[in-house]
């Protein structure tokens, strides 16, 4: 009797590692839909948090999801997005919306630029991340959250232009 209680809370102890307070864990099927939400946006030189949506990016209808105490606290605003995604499904990259931006749209993602700001996602409740070189050692790289909102670079004339990350 004394082994299978041993055995049972043993095996209660291994279930409970893999699970995280607050998210119940999930199973996918091959090619089931995996929902891709927004978070916000953050900078390392301001210290403002954004949400996603502030800057003109394509949207659907925005619903807010649900958060935690945690997430609430941290400032996170999760909401939906168009980006469609399948479990084991390798698709070729695709015209997600057309949006004509307009020139203050236009400064405000070249500020975000400017500014370093970063992209947070979450696909099944985990936080995309940017994979980087270490520059003291190349064979250990190392993820950081989000990815760039773009990126600068002159021309042949010394104009600065930005590109989007989208």
């Amino acid at each position: 009797m004394t082994s299978m209680l041993r055995a049972a809370l043993l095996l209660q102890t291994v279930q409970a590692a893999n699970y995280f307070p607050g998210l119940a864990p999930a199973s996918y099927s091959p090619e089931q839909n995996l929902p891709l939400f927004v978070n916000k946006l953050t900078s390392t030189h301001t210290q403002i948090p954004y949400d996603y949506y502030s800057l003109p990016f394509c949207h659907p209808k925005i619903k807010v999801q649900k958060c935690n105490i945690g997430s609430c606290l941290e400032g996170d605003k999760i909401e939906n997005s168009l980006y469609k995604l399948n479990v084991l499904k390798n698709k070729p990259c695709s015209i997600v919306c057309r949006k004509k931006v307009t020139k203050i749209g236009a400064k405000r993602f070249a500020r975000a630029i400017d500014d370093d700001y970063r992209v947070h996602w979450l696909v099944d409740n985990l936080p995309a991340s940017t994979l980087l070189t270490n520059k003291v050692d190349p064979t250990r790289p190392y993820h950081v959250r989000g990815f760039p909102v773009g990126f600068r670079q002159e021309d042949e004339s010394g104009k600065t232009q930005h590109f989007l990350f989208n």
